[in-house]
């Protein structure tokens, strides 16, 4: 395959390209329909060269004359229908704004090392309680429904007779017993208020009432089994993603406070 830097020496290739690129500098000096001045587009041997390295990566051969042409007119293509998107405010349009802040975030945290296991051991160790498995309840409730008239003493009821102090509805929403129940299938069942209730109960006495739209829930931890962490070889993947977008953010954050110092920030009432 020729090399792009020959083939730009190449006498066609000048001969071609250079009218092109004559073409679009000579229409710096031409007027558009509406009178404006054009804009111009400059070409350069770096850029004549990205255009045909890009066009024969995809082509998988060198290019002809006729084809570096055309993979010339494709780039001032390109660079018209972008300009253009900025002339019309498409920058400013979510979906781009997006994609270019993703672009952004990208390039700017691009550069960080590769991790080591120790510096994956010491994630581990730092952030356990994130990677441990969800707390395990077995709850003991009485549910009254909203058309359902509750007395003053319920809490006494329940702590002199238990929950056989009323009378039970069946429903399987809302079960009498709740067997290794995690806080999060909780917080799906009842909302995540009760589920919240429930984590911050002390000992094993009942309480309540906890109001869902459902109506009352009085409850009674029967028991609790904290979630072990697994250990570090069955999360290396996990961790190791998750200290690379840890290692990102920081570089983005640090980026971000250099760049601020080139802009000025004017609230405008």
């Amino acid at each position: 395959m020729i090399s792009i830097r020959k083939l730009i020496r190449e006498p066609m290739f000048v001969f071609i390209v250079g009218g092109s690129v004559l073409f679009v500098l000579d229409s710096g000096n031409a007027r558009s329909g509406d009178g404006r001045s054009a804009a111009v587009i400059e070409i350069d041997e770096q850029v004549l060269a990205l255009a045909v390295d890009n066009r024969e990566r995809l082509t998988g051969k060198p290019l002809s004359e006729l084809e570096t042409k055309a993979a010339l007119d494709a780039y001032v293509d390109e660079e018209i229908l972008v300009r253009e998107a900025y002339r019309r405010g498409l920058h400013d349009d979510g979906v781009i704004r997006s994609r270019l802040k993703n672009k952004m975030r990208l390039l700017l945290g691009a550069n960080h090392p590769e991790p080591e296991r120790a510096d994956l051991e010491r994630w581990y160790a730092e952030h356990a309680e994130e990677y441990a498995e969800p707390t395990q309840w077995t709850l003991e409730q009485v549910y009254l429904p909203r058309d359902q008239a509750a007395p003053d003493n319920v809490l006494q009821m329940l702590e002199q007779a238990g929950a056989g102090a009323f009378e039970w509805r069946d429903n399987p929403r809302f079960p009498r017993h709740l067997q290794a129940e995690s806080t999060e299938s909780i917080a799906a069942r009842f909302g995540q208020h009760v589920a919240d209730a429930v984590d911050e109960a002390s000992g094993k006495d009942w309480f309540g009432p906890v109001l869902s739209p459902y109506g009352s829930h009085y409850f009674r931890v029967i028991a609790r089994e904290a979630g072990e962490v697994p250990p570090f070889e069955h999360l290396a993947a996990y961790i190791e993603r998750d200290w690379r977008e840890a290692q990102i953010n920081s570089s983005v954050d640090r980026a971000l406070a250099g760049l601020r110092q080139q802009y000025r920030v004017l609230q405008v009432d």
